[in-house]
């Protein structure tokens, strides 16, 4: 299907981007890098400006694997099911620019986290930051969860040392998972250092969200 408007304008940075022309990135500039990559290694059309969101979205229907130890076998196949199918994820998943990068990269993050694997949450929650304002809703919910939980042990009868324990453990994951975020950041963020601009499209990630 042809591109809207709105996924035009986000095709056009990569595209640029993969001439090796000069182009002022939006806040999030995942979506122009990558596709600025694919485009310049596949070549440029309408399906490769919505290759890299397919991809994400496509794999958010094995998400539910990761946790079938813990919700069962039978769950894990009816929440797979279930994001192949939801309208809103399939159309978000044929959106160029769209909030999928940010939405497919913040819940493998977060399915890392869960899993214990500080390399494997940090190099997605970097692309995740870099995917645009969306990942800042749910970076919003999680803060508050963790600061409630934070909240109701200190308040309740739990036990003192396992309390610290389980706060060091937590200082150790979250220190390795933002070393490593950091540098995914930093090389994804820029295309390997060859575009330093995408740095600078981060840092407006926060003021668009704030303005919208």
């Amino acid at each position: 299907a042809p591109l809207g408007e709105f996924e035009a304008g986000w095709a056009l940075q990569a595209l640029q981007l993969s001439r090796g022309e000069q182009v002022t990135l939006g806040p999030g500039p995942a979506y122009a890098l990558l596709t600025g990559l694919a485009f310049f290694v596949l070549g440029n059309s309408n399906a490769i400006a919505r290759l890299w969101p397919a991809l994400v979205g496509s794999v958010l229907v094995f998400l539910p694997y990761l946790f079938r130890a813990k919700i069962g076998r039978a769950a894990a196949l009816i929440a797979a099911f279930g994001l192949a199918v939801d309208a809103g994820l399939v159309a978000a998943s044929r959106l160029s620019g769209g909030p999928m990068l940010a939405l497919g990269f913040g819940l493998l993050a977060l399915a890392g986290w869960l899993s214990n694997k500080p390399v494997v949450a940090g190099i997605f929650g970097g692309l995740a930051l870099l995917g645009g304002p969306d990942i800042l809703h749910g970076l919003a919910g999680l803060l508050l969860a963790i600061g409630v939980s934070h909240l109701l042990m200190t308040r309740h009868d739990v036990d003192g040392d396992w309390r610290l324990e389980k706060e060091g453990e937590a200082q150790g994951f979250l220190r390795l998972a933002a070393l490593v975020g950091g540098g995914t950041i930093l090389v994804a963020g820029t295309l390997f250092l060859g575009i330093p601009q995408g740095l600078g499209a981060l840092a407006a990630t926060l003021q668009a969200y704030l303005a919208g």
